[in-house]
């Protein structure tokens, strides 16, 4: 049987991003635009991909996450008559900046209710993760966090009770983890580069989750440096095993390609091989626990940023032996990369560090979590 996957797309995606720096919103749009165009060009939008228009969400919707008070912030910023920071410094607000943030949360609620509606396990939207947001702040480009607001539209239109977030982010998905830091509900693993001075500083390995929450927050800090081998003999050994022992119906991925060995704004070694990988198995292990799985391309900002999210795509789909034959040859020429390595040392320590976090979460899960 052909697979085939939802995308959530609007042109509109290329025309704005949320970054007080110029060259930072310019890389997001093109990479955007050089997605869309890939699509094209290797013949995947014709045989694999169904294309879902966004809706715009209701901006109360935004109360599900955020405080009142910050949401009626961005209300007056959204009405300003020129763009102004909503955070120390890296986001900016612009005239009429809700409405395109409202179409990223609505084409996830869209998205999500196209895979319920045809009976489809995963689909993809290469603008959202906007991971840093918190319930009572903007930051790190993210004004407001689209991640925690679908997760409450899951919960209200569809019933469901457990929920996990895999984020694969260069940087912590720090907001994420705040708003559900005493939510044993939803499991968040998160994979990021971790070292002094690094953006945003969270995300060590003891950092479990609070109360009944404890060992259901998940972080695998990586080291300057850590490559292919490194990152996924840890995202292998944890994250597939870690959704079973949860089984969520819904998990939202945090695909953040900014891992990638390019990126200007990361630290890490990863290839398109560590995306391509990744997407798979959190593609069968959906199909294998009965979950959704929604994925989001979150940050980017280097020249291959387009090619590593085709990359997500194809893994998303199954892997390069789903593709019709033409196609995959076309694929493999714009996502092939030599696999970064590791050595010995660092990957036995990520092995070690995935058996523990895998640990405690079984105590979670059985009863284990403590109150503090």
């Amino acid at each position: 049987m052909k697979r085939v996957l939802p995308v959530s797309w609007s042109d509109r995606f290329t025309r704005f991003f949320f970054s007080s720096s110029d060259s930072v919103n310019e890389a997001w749009m093109e990479r955007m635009a050089a997605y869309r165009k890939l699509l094209e060009e290797t013949g995947l939008l014709n045989c694999c991909i169904e294309l879902v228009e966004p809706r715009e969400a209701p901006l109360d919707h935004l109360y599900w996450v955020h405080d009142r008070d910050f949401v009626e912030m961005l209300e007056e910023a959204d009405k300003l008559p020129s763009p102004i920071l909503i955070d120390y410094g890296d986001t900016r607000a612009y005239p009429g900046f809700l409405k395109d943030l409202l179409l990223v949360i609505g084409g996830e609620e869209r998205l999500l209710d196209h895979l319920v509606e045809r009976g489809r396990g995963v689909g993809y939207q290469p603008f959202g993760g906007l991971h840093h947001a918190a319930a009572r702040r903007a930051a790190g480009f993210c004004p407001v966090n689209d991640i925690a607001v679908l997760i409450e539209y899951a919960r209200r239109r569809y019933k469901w009770e457990r929920f996990a977030v895999v984020d694969i982010d260069v940087h912590h998905g720090d907001g994420t983890q705040s708003i559900y830091w005493e939510d044993p509900s939803v499991l968040t693993i998160s994979f990021h580069g971790y070292a002094p001075g690094f953006y945003p500083g969270t995300g060590n390995f003891n950092e479990l989750g609070g109360g009944k929450a404890k060992g259901t927050k998940l972080n695998v800090p990586l080291p300057p440096g850590a490559g292919d081998r490194a990152f996924l003999e840890a995202f292998t050994r944890l994250v597939p095993e870690a959704l079973r022992l949860f089984r969520p119906r819904l998990i939202v991925a945090q695909l953040g390609v900014d891992g990638h060995r390019d990126d200007p704004l990361g630290i890490l070694m990863l290839t398109t091989t560590s995306y391509l990988q990744a997407a798979k198995m959190l593609a069968d292990v959906a199909e294998e626990i009965g979950a959704k799985l929604v994925g989001l391309g979150g940050g980017g900002y280097g020249a291959r940023a387009a090619r590593a999210m085709l990359a997500e795509t194809v893994g998303l789909l199954g892997g390069l032996e789903q593709l019709p034959e033409g196609v995959r040859a076309r694929v493999e020429e714009v996502i092939r990369e030599e696999p970064t390595s590791d050595s010995p040392s660092l990957v036995e320590r990520m092995r070690e560090l995935a058996e523990l976090l895998l640990s405690k979460l079984e105590e979670s899960v059985s009863g284990g979590g403590e109150e503090e």
